[in-house]
Parts: C-alpha cells; sequence; structure tokens
C-alpha cells in the first residue's frame, strides 16, 4: 500500500512539473504592475534613543515596471508601513515610506522552468515621518537595496513573486561627542502578484541565451 501511494504522488509530482514547464513565457517586451503585501523587519535603532514596541510590522505598496526581454526588468518599487516606538511612558507611531528604482534579474531561461529566482538591487529614498507632535523621528535619507526571491508563471499575463529585500541608509545618531554615523535597515518579506501587459511586439526577443 505504501509503495503504491508513493508511486501515485510521484506521478503527481512529475506530472505538475511538467505542467509548470509548459506555462508559456511572459510576453517580451511588457510592462506590469504587482500589488505587494507583506512584512517589514524594522531596525531597533531606526529612531535615535527609542526603542520599538515590535521589530515586525505589515507592509504594503506595489511595483509596476518594464521588462525589454524575460531575463531583465526595471521597475519601480513604492512600499509603506507603520510602527511604533517608545521611551519611558511615551509611544507614538511612526510611517517609513520608500520610493525605489529597481534593476532585476530574472533566471527563468537558466532552469527552463516557470518557477524560478530572481534577484533586483538598486536606490531610493527612505522617508521617516513621526505622527502628531512626536518629538523625534522625521528624516529623509538617500537609500540602497539589494534582494531577490522567487517568481511563479501562472500564464504569460499573471505571476505569483516573493520578495525577500534589504533596504538601507546611513544616519547621524548620538549627542554631542558621541555622534556617529550608524547604518540603519528594513528588511522585506512579501507577496506580490504580477499583473502583465504585452507591448505589441509578437516576435520580440523572449530570451537572454
Amino acid at each position: 500500500m505504501k509503495a503504491r501511494w508513493s508511486l501515485v504522488v510521484l506521478l503527481l509530482g512529475a506530472a505538475a512539473g511538467k505542467a509548470a514547464a509548459e506555462v508559456p513565457p511572459p510576453p517580451s517586451p511588457h510592462v506590469y504592475v504587482s500589488p505587494t503585501f507583506g512584512v517589514w523587519r524594522w531596525d531597533e535603532r531606526a529612531v535615535d534613543g527609542y526603542g520599538l514596541t515590535d521589530r515586525t510590522a505589515p507592509v504594503w505598496g506595489g511595483r509596476a515596471g518594464y521588462s525589454p526581454i524575460e531575463a531583465f526588468a526595471g521597475e519601480l518599487v513604492v512600499l509603506t508601513g507603520t510602527n511604533d516606538f517608545r521611551k519611558g511612558s511615551a509611544t507614538f507611531t511612526t510611517r517609513l515610506t520608500q520610493v525605489e528604482v529597481s534593476f532585476v534579474v530574472n533566471f527563468r531561461s537558466l532552469v527552463n522552468a516557470s518557477v524560478y529566482p530572481f534577484l533586483d538591487l538598486g536606490s531610493g529614498v527612505s522617508a521617516r515621518r513621526a505622527s502628531g507632535s512626536a518629538p523625534v523621528g522625521n528624516a529623509s535619507h538617500l537609500d540602497f537595496h539589494l534582494g531577490g526571491g522567487i517568481k511563479a508563471d501562472l500564464s504569460r499575463r499573471l505571476g505569483l513573486r516573493f520578495n525577500v529585500r534589504d533596504t538601507f541608509f546611513t544616519e547621524t545618531q548620538g549627542s554631542g561627542d558621541a555622534r556617529d554615523q550608524t547604518t540603519i535597515d528594513s528588511v522585506e518579506l512579501s507577496a506580490g502578484l504580477d499583473v502583465r501587459f504585452g507591448m505589441g511586439r509578437r516576435h520580440g526577443p523572449r530570451r537572454l541565451r
């Protein structure tokens, strides 16, 4: 009986793998939008002199990009989320918003499958704004990011993506002679749905070999 079930599982796995491999590649070229939801892992030093009530907090936003060929894409990323900071009995909410330009490398051709890894890197601005009359926390910084994840093509027009990305910048913290440059980062763990729109070149290059 166990051998029979093992054979069934193997056959189903093989069929699923074959079906996944037969999903056609995205149109080339194409533009896309990707609503994004997930969590940020905030840096404990995000606001000088204040502590986090919880390092993990929701993040949401989206991505919009252009892919001239299957292997490469450029995208605009806008993400935002809030977290609570405290000092003694005082607590206030701070919103972090990131606006980024990212270069994406897809490895669909390399693995020859509809589920494949990707890498992204780029730069942008991280803006931090405290709510109400909070005495500290407001700042904007040039940032850099590096990350990657997994994409799964559901069809030529739709795909899932799972993002892991670290965004970091430097900020002067401390007081008096103890002021120093501190590197602050936020780690994104999120998922999105890529919705693609072909640009009309039916015979354009689909793969970079």
